[in-house]
């Protein structure tokens, strides 16, 4: 009976040492682009990414159970198998380079029947005891390669974390502010995620936005040409320009939802008396709904572009999934604006309209022209044309928004405002097509933003602020709260 109870543990001590090896190759490039990631990622976004990592894995472990009915051999081949899958358009876009005709289908065949031949090899050659020795060893050089990957990213990511505290972050109002009812101008305050300002545009582009800027004065508004923002990253700008101030830095994503749960310029309004609207693309602005009285609601689920899982999938054998969604950003884009003009009829007074567009960020899915642009180019930085006429199509939504707005609320003010501008030369440099000679004069030049106010027509002096102290100047002389301004970035 003992000998017996000792086999059974023997062969549950096998079973799980083989699950191990197998799950282990399969969490690597979850756990490589996690490392690389995670100051940008959310912890549902994880949690979500690790769970799909692991029923991906688990569905090709039984499909192998079912063939060879080994244990050893199952987790041998899935192990085999399982990076070619996960990796598969990394492996088809290096194919492509030798043989441009190499497409999907071909390559999906091929990984098809070179599964099937190494099933048959493995039932066929390889005895269930030398699977088991191979699977210690894949277990063991991918175990090693997760700690390789995660140890020090996770390390540097608790040295860098900084409880903020947000009685350190406070504006400092002074006591003019009044609270008493009346009615004040609806504000509209818009974030365009990664849009240049003019002299990025002219260094990384060789493009000139005048035509746009002059549209703009046309109509009224106050333009800046050197404003700068203090930070490249969207989990700090956002953080700075909601609460007013602009010494967050080195966030997480967890970090910028702990900082968006009461945003100093939520509170200050609302004191005032206002209602909130809030435009929220990619689900990006984490305050919690009880705070708006309107809130946009997308066309079903928001095509998250930047995500963990969408990362992991676009470089998949399953990339195909995610282009037949393509068309769908620009619908959600374009209800989203519509909604932004719309917003113009809900008060006569008293609402502030917050809106975060990831746009004209990547994905790139349109042209100057309003046309579709191809699947293969929704990453694509490496033409310049690409980025530009993403640019170009936001101009004509932009003009037609606010003209529209101003139409419907002539006595109102509306904010224009990016949180950085084009980091086009940092992605090739991350992707080590280029160099970067002087980092610092590269930043300089991708944190001028896009800047302009317009003030119930009235003039207003924005040229080089950031815009956290735009807000402020902004704030300033509609209420008289005495805010005064931050420092700006050097």
């Amino acid at each position: 009976m003992t000998q017996s109870m000792k086999n059974v543990d023997k062969k549950r001590e096998t079973v799980f040492l083989n699950i191990l090896a197998s799950l282990f190759v399969a969490l690597l490039p979850f756990v490589y682009f996690l490392s690389r990631n995670i100051s940008q990622l959310s912890l549902n976004d994880i949690l979500l990414t690790f769970a799909i990592v692991v029923l991906h894995w688990l569905v090709l472990f039984m499909l192998c159970l079912l063939i060879l009915r080994d244990f050893s051999k199952a987790s041998l081949i899935t192990s085999i198998i399982i990076l070619p899958v996960s990796g598969f358009r990394v492996g088809l876009n290096f194919i492509n380079r030798f043989l441009p005709t190499f497409y999907y289908w071909h390559g999906l065949i091929l990984m098809v029947l070179v599964f099937g031949v190494l099933c048959y090899l493995t039932n066929r050659f390889i005895k269930k005891e030398y699977a088991f020795k191979i699977n210690q060893i894949i277990g063991a050089v991918f175990l090693f390669l997760i700690l390789f990957n995660s140890v020090p990213a996770t390390y540097k990511q608790i040295k860098e974390w900084k409880p903020q505290n947000k009685k350190n972050n406070t504006v400092s109002v002074e006591q003019n502010m009044k609270t008493d009812a009346q009615d004040r101008p609806n504000i509209y305050f818009f974030i365009f995620d990664e849009y240049s300002g003019p002299e990025g545009l002219e260094r990384f582009y060789n493009f000139d936005n005048q035509q746009f800027y002059r549209r703009l004065t046309g109509l009224g508004f106050n333009v800046s040409m050197t404003s700068r923002s203090h930070s490249l990253v969207t989990v700090e700008e956002i953080p700075n320009l909601l609460n007013l101030f602009s010494d967050a830095t080195s966030n997480s994503k967890m970090t910028k939802d702990s900082m968006l749960k009461d945003p100093v310029l939520f509170t200050i309004l609302q004191e005032l008396g206002y209602d909130l609207n809030l435009i929220n693309d990619q689900g990006f602005i984490s305050t919690p709904d009880s705070y708006f009285k309107y809130k946009f609601k997308s066309q079903g689920v928001f095509q998250v572009d930047e995500s963990l899982l969408t990362l992991l999938l676009d470089k998949s054998l399953y990339y195909p999934l995610r282009r037949v969604s393509k068309g769908k950003r620009l619908i959600e884009l374009h209800e989203a604006f519509d909604y932004a003009i719309k917003s113009s009829t809900f008060q006569d007074s008293n609402l502030f309209t917050v809106a975060y567009f990831m746009f004209p960020h990547n994905p790139f899915v349109v042209d100057e022209l309003g046309n579709d642009l191809n699947s293969s180019e929704s990453r694509n930085w490496k033409d310049p044309d690409i980025y530009i006429g993403q640019l170009k199509y936001a101009n004509k939504l932009i003009l037609n928004m606010v003209e529209k707005i101003q139409e419907n609320d002539p006595h109102s003010v509306i904010i224009l405002l990016s949180d950085h501008g084009s980091r086009h030369l940092f992605r090739l440099y991350l992707n080590a097509e280029i160099e970067i000679e002087n980092y610092d004069l590269e930043a300089y030049y991708a944190r001028n933003i896009l800047n302009a106010v317009y003030f119930s027509g009235e003039m207003i002096d924005i040229e080089g602020h950031s815009g956290v102290n735009t807000l402020r100047i902004v704030l300033d002389k509609l209420f008289s709260l005495g805010l005064g301004l931050n420092e700006e970035t050097k």
